[in-house]
């Protein structure tokens, strides 16, 4: 795990500046405390910087420092994350004829390069964000892995494109333009953070998950070269990558690489591109854009670790075979075994590490999972993280992961915090974040990556298990919708509707947050199509709040956004899910609906959100985490499953729990689903009251001119009064208060 950043320049300006580079790097150092590196070329009028932080975790020599190269030093890469099929890659390479300098597991990528140009990336099983640079071919790669656990960002003015880790990074390059993207923030305000392609900079993007960006003689082309909705659902063919010599660079740099690895393909030119107009909404749900279809991915199992008899991974299945072949249609005894020995490999090949490692165990099913797995193939007890709140039993799971932890001998690490030592922890969030965030569960994932990462390097985690296997609540949403529907249509509208809008709505007990839920699940089941029921689930500030909150005076949404956003008053949010529930297999019907739902949070919420929480949370303090249940094969193996072995009784992850769930507790797979939470609510009455004072006063809000006080104003009486739970809301715009003042515009007052 590292940081890294770069820039590519075109205008014969001269080679580009180690100051410049330095400069970025010293804002990504929490993400690779241990070490530095450089490169910086110019061949005539174009130039290439790389740069890399590094987090030592594989070959902690000098031989390791990156940026890394092949034999004569025409492929350059810097990588963050792992490989962790980078073994078995090494020594297939090493057969071909390749030297290796490291033990690195980043050290295979630019070998493997040469053999399949930029195909390769259809061999790599792991987490990462790397940026290629191929000498002879004059051509850069940002690659990002196949679920987007690894970030990266990238401005494209059409003469020179930087592109970082993160944000701050290209905060550090004065040529690069700050403005807020006025799109950006609606959909912040409706999904509480903002996914892929957008950031909170009009003219800065992220690289989706699944995708490269390519440029070459100053034309940038980003291409897919990986959709779960594809590989599983849809059932693509996997074939192995030809054998043979060496390519040339014109093979590698392009002549059909991206078809090759398995995207199609757009190309951006000039202000197009600097704008980024071709990667509307329905990119940054991940979906395809213009191009021909590509021939099929190279597929391999990586890792050596034996499997049991039973497993999918026997002499009768290859292991180029597809999810549908490993386990005929409809047999869920097979399927069964099958996610049983993936799980058990991804976990294996995640094991790997040259440093202290553990997990973090919260008490339920998937991280209960991951632990046992972890365990059971380990040489040594395992370490183990839980976080508890000593003064709030409601949220308090340390007896339910004492369980686990006592099954298999761990050695266990209970961190009890009190309500103040969470509070206090606040501002330190506020403060890491260098875009818009939401998701108030980044405050005990601070505090949990910080104790953590005094007694390991790098953490387990059960991240990506509810969207694979639905274990949120929402996504019995359109059961019950069914349900409902079958009310007569009288009573539900005088006298059910009516009185849950009039009743008092609380996360803070029992009967006040059913309210809560079913006041939620009654606006969702307004929509007219399952997509907009799920959006309508998933917004925080509804299209009515929004409209009121956002001071429109010289805010002009429609029409201004040179990111091609324009979807209307209902914003790109709508454009966004709805993008995603069409491109899944059978479009927006109601024929496996729940599938289409768990593949819209798979392509926009998680990587938006719960992925963005992980890493930039456990980075702050130099901490990897791993997440062997996004292993993309897991995720394809998941997604050819229907959605009604997932599903099952109104209970969640039924197949998971039957695949895995005798290796935990027997209480543990019977818990309700519980979320990282805190009592923000409670806190924003309380000890968070100065937060309110601090960002959201009227006085502050006039000055900075982008909401309507009176609003807010309603929105923070409703949350003293009890009449109204708005503490997530408030929240949403704490959080964007504190970061436009911290990296927008600084407060007068400060």
């Amino acid at each position: 795990m590292c940081g890294i950043c770069g820039k590519l320049t075109y205008d014969g300006r001269g080679e580009i500046s180690e100051k410049l580079l330095r400069g970025m790097l010293a804002s990504l150092i929490h993400r690779g405390p241990d070490d530095e590196g450089l490169y910086i070329k110019r061949s005539g009028e174009t130039s290439i910087a790389l740069g890399h932080r590094r987090l030592g975790i594989i070959d902690l020599s000098a031989a390791g420092r990156q940026p890394l190269a092949n034999e004569d030093g025409s492929v350059r890469i810097a990588c963050n994350g792992e490989i962790y099929n980078h073994q078995e890659l090494r020594e297939e390479l090493r057969q071909r004829g390749h030297l290796f300098r490291s033990r690195s597991d980043t050290e295979v990528i630019p070998h493997l390069y040469e053999e399949e140009g930029i195909a390769c990336v259809g061999k790599l099983v792991g987490m990462f964000a790397f940026a290629l640079w191929d000498e002879k071919g004059q051509t850069l790669h940002l690659v990002r892995d196949h679920a987007g656990i690894k970030p990266l960002v990238y401005h494209w003015d059409g003469r020179a494109l930087t592109f970082a880790s993160e944000l701050k990074a290209l905060a550090a390059d004065p040529t690069i333009p700050r403005e807020l993207d006025r799109r950006s923030l609606e959909i912040y305000l409706t999904l509480n953070y903002i996914p892929a392609p957008l950031t909170i900079y009009r003219n800065i993007r992220k690289l989706p998950p699944g995708a490269c960006l390519t440029v070459r003689d100053r034309q940038i082309r980003e291409w897919r070269y990986w959709d779960v909705a594809g590989a599983g659902a849809a059932g693509f063919t996997f074939g192995k990558a030809k054998s043979g010599g060496r390519r040339s660079s014109g093979d590698i740099a392009g002549g059909g690489a991206e078809a090759a690895a398995g995207g199609e393909t757009t190309t951006r030119t000039g202000a197009a591109a600097a704008t980024g107009e071709s990667a509307g909404a329905g990119a940054a749900a991940g979906a395809p854009v213009t191009g021909a279809p590509a021939p099929p991915l190279h597929y391999r199992w990586g890792g050596r670790a034996a499997t049991p008899p039973e497993s999918r991974f026997s002499p009768n299945c290859p292991e180029t075979a597809t999810p549908e072949e490993c386990f005929p249609p409809g047999d869920r005894e097979a399927a069964r075994r099958s996610l049983a020995a993936a799980l058990e490999r991804a976990v294996q090949s995640q094991m790997i590490a040259d440093v202290p490692l553990g997990a973090f165990l919260s008490g339920g099913i998937d991280s209960g999972i991951v632990v046992a797995l972890l365990a059971r193939n380990s040489p040594r007890p395992v370490q183990t993280f839980t976080i508890g709140y000593t003064d709030l039993p409601r949220y308090d799971e340390r007896a339910h992961a004492r369980s686990v932890a006592m099954m298999y001998g761990t050695e266990h690490h209970e961190i009890p915090l009190s309500s103040r030592e969470m509070i206090s922890a606040a501002p330190e969030v506020l403060a890491s974040l260098d875009e818009p965030f939401g998701d108030s569960s980044a405050i005990p994932a601070y505090a949990v990556s910080r104790e953590t990462r005094k007694h390991v390097k790098v953490a387990l985690s059960g991240d990506g298990g509810d969207e694979l296997f639905a274990g949120y609540r929402m996504y019995r949403g359109e059961e019950l919708y069914r349900r409902y529907r079958r009310i007569p249509f009288l009573l539900r509208k005088l006298l059910f509707e009516p009185l849950v809008a009039a009743l008092p709505s609380s996360r803070e007990a029992a009967l006040p947050e059913r309210v809560r839920r079913a006041k939620k699940f009654l606006r969702g089941a307004r929509g007219g199509t399952p997509a907009e029921r799920f959006l309508l689930w998933n917004e925080l500030f509804p299209a009515d709040e929004r409209k009121r909150l956002l001071n429109r005076d010289g805010f002009a949404i429609a029409g201004d956004d040179p990111a091609g956003m324009d979807h209307g008053e209902e914003g790109g949010a709508a454009e966004l899910f709805a993008a995603a529930f069409a491109r899944f297999p059978g479009g927006d019907g109601e024929d496996d609906c729940l599938n289409r739902m768990l593949y819209a949070d798979f392509s926009v919420s998680l990587p938006g959100d719960m992925l963005r929480k992980v890493d930039a949370m456990s980075m702050a303090h130099s901490l990897e985490v791993r997440t062997p249940l996004l292993d993309h094969r897991v995720c394809e193996l998941a997604f050819a499953m229907p959605g009604d072995w997932k599903l099952r009784d109104g209970r969640g992850k039924a197949i998971l729990i039957d695949a895995c769930g005798g290796l935990l507790p027997p209480e543990v797979p019977r818990l309700p689903k519980r979320g990282f939470e805190v009592p923000i609510g409670n806190w924003l009455k309380g000890e968070w009251r100065f937060l309110l004072d601090e960002y959201l006063s009227r006085e502050s809000i006039k000055r900075q001119g982008l909401f309507r006080p009176d609003f807010i104003a309603e929105l923070t009486a409703g949350l003293f009064s009890g009449r109204a739970d708005t503490s997530w809301q408030l929240w949403n715009l704490i959080c964007f208060q504190a970061w436009f003042y911290n990296h927008l515009e600084r407060r007068p007052d400060l």
